[in-house]
């Protein structure tokens, strides 16, 4: 078995197996850090295991029997939940250099830019090219980034995907502005959703190797030399196509086989199912995503030594109310001095 990222100890217990995952889900009995145990593919970028190219089609074999969003749905919804992420940051910081790790085809840094000074991080060469139509980006992961100094770094959905979360948070850390803002995002094991899908759960995919808690995160940062503030809930827009698309994934009777378009060998399934494939004008908030919003103070830092403790800020930071649960977390922090 792996050892845990977080404490570094070798002895896990098991908790589930899924077939969605590249291996079991195990649980650190020291620290409870939930995370796959060993990998079958292993389809992290940055690992040391074949260049970009590679991972990214051992990535695209492993969700074989995933049907993606049709693009240009996926976009539209992409730009909706990155005006009210931008909406959120706007609350802490207006102006600046912002980083995105993991910026994928760039919608977000694409509404980011009316206010920041943008650039991106993306390892995927696919998703770097439209990327780049956008925005300068670095093409590898945060670990070699060589640029610093940013004011702001966001990354929405991306340290569960990563080989390392110390390294990823230290790597996000080194740089940043003294007095600068990360907002990070992931999913939440705790939620809801997982307590009642299990091994089913929405959020469990071969590339998702690490599942954090509040408890797990806010030791991960800690570890890191920061300190957790603020925690609210958030979620995301969705369509009628978007969520047709994702019950597609649970019920077999709602799968079919990928086709193009022109394709006249359509199966009757298809023809049923085109409803997902349209943009639907009905918009909806769903909050599928517990996430926190953490204001943080650094204290002595990992590998980096120690640093001072940042006076706490006494701003609200409110983000607008959203209905429901949750299923991810949101973090956001001065850097260290």
């Amino acid at each position: 078995m792996t050892s845990c990222d977080l404490c570094g100890a070798d002895n896990p217990r098991t908790v589930l197996e899924s077939p969605q995952l590249d291996g079991p889900l195990v649980q650190c009995r020291n620290c409870g850090l939930r995370y796959v145990g060993w990998r079958r593919s292993q389809l992290t970028f940055g690992s040391g295991t074949g260049d970009a190219h590679e991972v990214a089609s051992r990535v695209q074999a492993a969700n074989f029997n995933i049907r993606n969003l049709r693009l240009e749905e996926e976009h539209r919804l992409g730009i909706l939940n990155a005006r009210w992420r931008l909406d959120l940051i706007r609350k802490f910081r207006t102006s600046g250099k912002l980083l995105e790790v993991g910026c994928a085809r760039g919608d977000f840094l694409s509404v980011a830019k009316e206010s920041f000074e943008v650039s991106g991080v993306e390892p995927n060469p696919g998703l770097a090219d439209d990327a780049e139509k956008v925005a300068p980006i670095y093409r590898d992961v945060i670990e070699t980034l060589p640029w610093r100094d940013f004011d702001v770094v966001t990354s929405f959905h991306v340290i569960e995907h990563v080989d390392s979360p110390k390294r990823f948070v230290s790597a996000i850390a080194d740089r940043i502005k003294s007095g600068g803002m990360l907002v990070l995002e992931t999913p939440d094991i705790d939620s809801l959703p997982f307590r009642l899908m299990k091994a089913r759960w929405r959020q469990f995919i071969p590339e998702h190797y690490f599942f954090f808690d509040q408890s797990t995160m806010t030791r991960l940062l800690s570890d890191c030399g920061f300190k957790v503030e603020r925690i609210v809930r958030i979620g995301k827009y969705a369509s009628a196509a978007l969520i047709l698309n994702r019950l597609s994934r649970y019920l077999k009777l709602m799968r079919f086989k990928k086709v193009r378009e022109h394709d006249k060998r359509n199966c009757h399934a298809n023809k049923k199912f085109r409803l997902a494939d349209q943009t639907i004008d009905c918009d909806l908030w769903i909050a599928w995503h517990y996430s926190i919003i953490c204001r943080c103070a650094p204290r002595g830092g990992c590998a980096r030594g120690p640093r001072p403790v940042l006076p706490t800020s006494r701003r609200s930071g409110r983000s607008p109310r959203r209905a429901g649960t949750s299923a991810g977390w949101r973090v956001v922090w001065p850097a260290p001095s």
